[in-house]
């Protein structure tokens, strides 16, 4: 079943900023099988976490391996704390670690990659400073020593120990020494409905678009 996903004003990188009774309105049209409404409905992307080659959780927007041993359910916003942010997508848009690889190659819902991206001091040929929109007013200047294209069914192993990763700003996963974790980019995460693009196919034709 296609989502519907509402931002709440938490996490507003994965949902829509949308009023209520419009999403109300596509996800009922959704639900009911309006004739071509299946074009408003994308297949996301995810990232995959592996724990000694076992699936144990994934995000749907960002991975980040912080050095802090408990994140919770806060969002990351000291970035001298993370080393390694894993993106399914970028866009300029949004606020948050996402906004890190925008201002480094914008990523769109529907195009087959992510980001990985390497923060600290380098002078490699990738390496830059960026300012991005990490919380509501705050832009700081982030070092980024590497980063690169994040291609689907790649597995990267995490080398940080101790620390954790921290999933979508939601859930995290505890890197502990003797354990192998990787992290992967598939293509097969949940259908989401585009709200604005439904509404659209709502709208009555006209003779200039027949």
């Amino acid at each position: 079943m296609p989502l519907v996903p509402i931002s709440t004003g938490t996490n507003n990188v994965f949902p829509q900023m949308v009023e209520g009774t419009l999403a109300g309105i596509a996800a009922g049209s959704i639900a009911a099988g309006v004739d071509g409404i299946d074009a408003a409905v994308t297949r996301c992307k995810r990232l995959d976490i592996f724990v000694d080659d076992e699936w144990v959780d994934m995000a749907l927007i960002d991975a980040a391996v912080s050095t802090e041993m408990f994140v919770g359910a806060r969002a990351v916003w000291n970035m001298d704390t993370v080393e390694e942010v894993f993106l399914t997508r970028a866009e300029p848009t949004s606020i948050g670690i996402s906004a890190v690889g925008a201002r480094l190659r914008p990523v769109s819902i529907d195009e087959p990659f992510g980001l990985r991206i390497r923060l600290g001091k380098g002078d490699g040929p990738t390496a830059r400073l960026v300012k991005a929109p990490i919380a509501p007013g705050m832009v700081p200047v982030v070092s980024v020593s590497e980063w690169a294209v994040l291609q689907p069914g790649e597995r990267w192993l995490i080398e940080r120990r101790p620390g954790t990763i921290a999933l979508d700003g939601e859930r995290e996963v505890t890197l502990l020494p003797g354990r192998k974790v990787e992290i992967a980019l598939t293509l097969d995460g949940p259908n989401v409905v585009d709200v604005a693009m439904t509404l659209r196919l709502l709208a009555p034709k006209t003779d200039e678009d027949e």
